[in-house]
């Protein structure tokens, strides 16, 4: 990791960036080629649960932080973030999955709205929200507008997720 560090730095690069696709690929690679399948179903099971705590604790976190009367004043704000955030999501993945399609990968359009609709905001958000001293600038707005956001997506983006997938009979 180091070394992935060192030569994204030298060529002029994000060095971070650079340590995390290292990160994914290593990681990727040791669960195919390293472990047996019962070793990769308990550490698949391992993580699952450490991420439901990890989103557990922050949600309760800003539970306890948040105050809802702030999110009815910031609604027009929270729905116009989260239309922007819906958004940059589509407009992301549909180029991407179309340079896929000329590099060979057959991806069908069902999956494609899969993919542009799945990206459901939730811990990591809140998580950087709370990280704020609350002494920062506008904090209160901030941590509404995370939580905000984090709502709606989480209750009607993925509610819409699960009725798609249900009527495609993916899920």
């Amino acid at each position: 990791m180091l070394g992935s560090y060192l030569l994204a730095e030298g060529l002029g690069v994000s060095g971070l960036v650079a340590v995390a696709i290292a990160g994914l690929y290593m990681g990727n690679r040791t669960m195919r080629l390293a472990m047996s399948k019962e070793t990769r179903e308990t550490m698949t099971k391992f993580w699952e649960v450490v991420t439901f705590m990890v989103t557990s604790f922050a949600f309760l976190l800003l539970g306890l932080k948040a105050d809802l009367s702030l999110l009815v004043s910031f609604a027009p704000f929270i729905i116009g973030a989260f239309v922007a955030m819906f958004l940059g999501r589509v407009f992301s993945v549909y180029p991407i999955i179309g340079f896929a399609r000329l590099l060979g990968d057959k991806i069908s359009a069902r999956w494609t709205k899969v993919l542009a609709a799945a990206g459901l905001r939730g811990a990591v958000s809140v998580a950087l929200a709370l990280s704020l001293p609350e002494s920062f600038p506008f904090w209160e707005g901030i941590v509404a507008m995370t939580f905000g956001v984090a709502l709606v997506s989480l209750v009607l983006q993925g509610e819409l997720l699960q009725i798609y997938l249900k009527r495609i009979r993916l899920g």
